[in-house]
């Protein structure tokens, strides 16, 4: 009997386990983009450039073929341009960058001139696979 008990403990703890790791693992896939829902990804990247004080641009780079990938283009001063992509690692999406380049050019309106940066990246959403 005691030898039951303590396995209907083990079991139970087990359990308690198991139930944990199902709430990480939840946590965990939301931390991923899905095809079928990349409204808050889009959100996400248009809102970070607003708080960075950044004009940000998003196009699908990939096509029907590589829905997955994104051209991002962000526009300001180096400072706001600089802590847009320190914060792009924030959001709560896993990317991968390639093909970055920060651009710097002189935008003119006025008699002063203001010296401006862009930063361009193909950015791709990491879509986790499902278990076989």
């Amino acid at each position: 009997i005691e030898r039951l008990a303590g396995e209907r403990e083990a079991v139970i703890a087990a359990g308690r386990t198991l139930a944990r790791l199902s709430e990480d693992e939840a946590l965990i896939r939301a931390s991923f983009a899905t095809p079928a829902d990349i409204l808050p990804f889009i959100e996400g990247i248009e809102g970070l450039g607003r708080r960075s004080g950044v004009r940000t641009e998003l196009s699908i780079a990939g096509g029907k073929s590589d829905p997955e990938e994104y051209s991002l283009t962000a526009t300001g001063s180096f400072r706001d341009v600089m802590l847009f992509f320190k914060h792009l690692e924030s959001l709560p999406f896993l990317i991968q960058l390639s093909n970055a380049e920060l651009t710097r050019f002189e935008s003119g309106r006025s008699e002063r001139t203001e010296s401006s940066l862009r930063f361009t990246a193909v950015i791709r959403i990491v879509i986790p696979r499902e278990k076989p």
